[in-house]
């Protein structure tokens, strides 16, 4: 049995990866972006679909009888309970790589660079955020009966806003200026207040789950609790990065093998000094979010707590480690891949499509209304008040991995609620979301905005 589960590991490692990178490469030949791809790679080649799969071949007369299937169905009939559990226990990685992600967080946190965020981004990031926030919370409240706490889930979900596909049309466009740095600032600003909710929210709900009795002021006093350990938490891995990664070990350089030879350069002994600083980082954030995690606090707060604390009491290097071009991709493929095979598919119905269907038109109205609004209020230049809204709506990374982390914290009828709702929303966001941005950031260049400092 051991050597079977090895063996499914190391295949199930494979499929998922290759499914990934082929769907992201035709989704961003579609100009859709990779992210939609690498999700729909890993649901194709997930537990929920291959098992509807089969029900749908075995139901076909001429298919079910045939000599070729039998044999294909023998070996599905005997592994797939191992390949479902295998991959299943891959959910580690995406609290890893959410813990990374909220660790990168703190890096826009210096305190030199909220200075510069200036008055107009925070009000329109407050803006559109709230409304959005308050737009879902009322809807699968009112709506839909779901659970108040469930619904305030959602709606802090629903603020986060995912710019990669944004900035990468922008940089294949040749557009900065006033409008990039605007929603740079706006999308960093968007994504911390996003996390602080998630985190108070998940915290209560986890409160709720686990507890029979309890009042406003037990949940309230717990809940601060459990954010002041986080915060201490934090500062311990601000304090052992501190240690490991000093000034001297940032700036000194290893010698590296000049090799053209296939093992030398594959099995060198001494990694770059900016792999060095990965790896520790990802040891100690590791570490940081497994204790957090058993003593049931907020691991996105002590992320990025501890964040914040490096990047304005240490070095920005740090963060330089979680942007190395042959490494991170690879997180990043394997992490939405994994949101893919995760897909249900057979908890879908009819209220699925609805919930789904209330969630987009919500997160669509709270984004482009409260965007449009704030811009018109602090009296921002007509062409930018017309565009920037519209950037808004890619939502992909950081709801991801909360929507699996909340699936995982609160099993059951409510997490799968949230699941089923996000996931397939996060798909249509990226495709309307790179559709509009495109469209839009072409007719801005094309007027000729694009020197607007």
């Amino acid at each position: 049995m051991e050597l079977d589960r090895l063996q499914m590991q190391i295949l199930s490692v494979g499929l998922i990866l290759l499914s990934a990178f082929i769907c992201g490469r035709i989704s961003r030949k579609l100009n859709l972006g990779e992210v939609v791809g690498q999700i729909v790679g890993g649901l194709l080649v997930g537990p929920s679909f291959i098992s509807l799969l089969f029900q749908g071949l075995s139901s076909i007369d001429w298919i079910g009888e045939s000599s070729f299937y039998k044999p294909v169905l023998n070996l599905y009939d005997q592994k797939f309970f191992l390949y479902r559990e295998v991959v299943e226990n891959f959910h580690f990685f995406v609290f890893l790589f959410l813990g990374l992600i909220a660790f990168s967080l703190g890096e826009e946190l210096d305190v030199k660079h909220l200075k510069e965020v200036g008055v107009k981004a925070t009000i329109i990031c407050f803006s559109q955020a709230m409304l959005t926030w308050v737009l879902l919370t009322l809807a699968f409240w009112l709506i839909f009966d779901v659970k108040i706490i469930i619904a305030l889930l959602i709606g802090s979900i629903g603020m986060a806003t995912a710019p990669a596909m944004t900035f990468i049309i922008m940089n294949k466009l040749g557009i900065g200026g006033k409008l990039r740095s605007l929603l740079a600032n706006i999308v960093v600003l968007d994504d911390i207040i996003e996390v602080v909710f998630f985190s108070i929210f998940l915290g209560i709900a986890v409160t709720i789950k686990h507890e029979q009795e309890f009042s406003a002021g037990f949940i309230a006093f717990k809940v601060l609790g459990e954010f002041f350990l986080a915060f201490l938490l934090g500062f311990l891995i601000f304090l052992i990065l501190k240690i490991f990664v000093r000034s001297r070990s940032i700036t000194s350089n290893h010698h590296i093998a000049d090799s053209k030879l296939f093992f030398p350069t594959i099995l060198n002994e001494r990694p770059s000094p900016s792999i060095e600083i990965l790896l520790i980082l990802i040891s100690v954030i590791a570490i940081g979010i497994s204790i957090a995690i058993s003593l049931d606090l907020p691991f996105l707060i002590t992320a990025v707590f501890g964040g914040f604390l490096i990047s304005n009491f240490h070095s920005h290097t740090i963060f330089e480690s979680l942007r190395i071009r042959n490494v991170m991709p690879i997180f990043n493929i394997f992490f939405f891949a994994i949101i893919g095979a995760s897909v249900k598919l057979e908890t879908f119905s009819t209220d699925s499509m609805l919930f789904i269907g209330v969630y987009i038109a919500m997160r669509l109205t709270g984004k482009l209304l409260g965007s449009w609004g704030a811009c018109k209020g602090t009296g921002l230049e007509a062409n930018i008040t017309g565009v920037l809204p519209k950037l808004m709506l890619p939502q992909a990374g950081m709801a991801a991995v909360e929507t699996m982390y909340v699936v995982t914290m609160l099993r059951g009828p409510d997490g799968l609620i949230v699941f089923n709702t996000i996931v397939p929303a996060i798909v249509i966001f990226e495709l309307l979301g790179a559709i509009l941005a495109e469209t839009s950031l072409k007719k801005w260049k094309e007027k000729g905005f694009n020197n607007s400092k």
